[in-house]
């Protein structure tokens, strides 16, 4: 049954162009069954948590690699995600534009990004800060929310 109505969702987001599913009641703790791959406009690359590090990079683009794998599962019924990979989530730093890998915690708002579509690509605002997540020349930000590349994401599912 639940399974039945995670694919009408599914098909219900597909129609509606929407580049990402959010399953209501997925904890932080939970996997969700898809992971995504994201790739920066501004320089067509994607993310990766480098082994061992609480910071990100950019490199070139492997649907199979596992350090570029990211997952969205939900924060709240508005919207609201976290953009994970294992038990860490991506963080704002209060005091800087940095956006650094913290361990995903519910109660810190410096985790939760609002996505919206935009032209077919995504933008995620956080909403403590309301800046944008961003490529830096190969940093990842968070910064002034604008129309540039470098704050346009393809999420490109997983092939695992």
């Amino acid at each position: 049954m639940f399974c039945r109505m995670i694919i009408r969702r599914i098909f219900t987001i597909a129609a509606t162009g929407a580049l990402f599913v959010l399953i209501p009641g997925v904890s932080q703790a939970a996997t969700p069954e898809k992971s995504f791959t994201m790739r920066s406009l501004d320089q067509s690359q994607c993310l990766e948590q480098p082994k061992g590090q609480r910071i990100t990079t950019f490199v070139q683009c492997d649907t199979g690699n596992r350090r570029q794998l990211w997952q969205f599962p939900a924060r709240s019924d508005n919207g609201t995600m976290a953009i994970a990979r294992g038990q860490k989530c991506l963080t704002t730093m209060s005091d800087e534009d940095a956006v650094v890998l913290r361990k995903c915690d519910d109660s810190r708002t410096s985790q939760v990004w609002q996505a919206a579509d935009s032209d077919g690509f995504s933008t995620f605002t956080n909403t403590k800060t309301g800046s944008c997540l961003s490529n830096n020349g190969g940093s990842l930000i968070a910064t002034s929310c604008s129309n540039a590349d470098s704050t346009h994401w393809e999420l490109v599912p997983s092939s695992k």
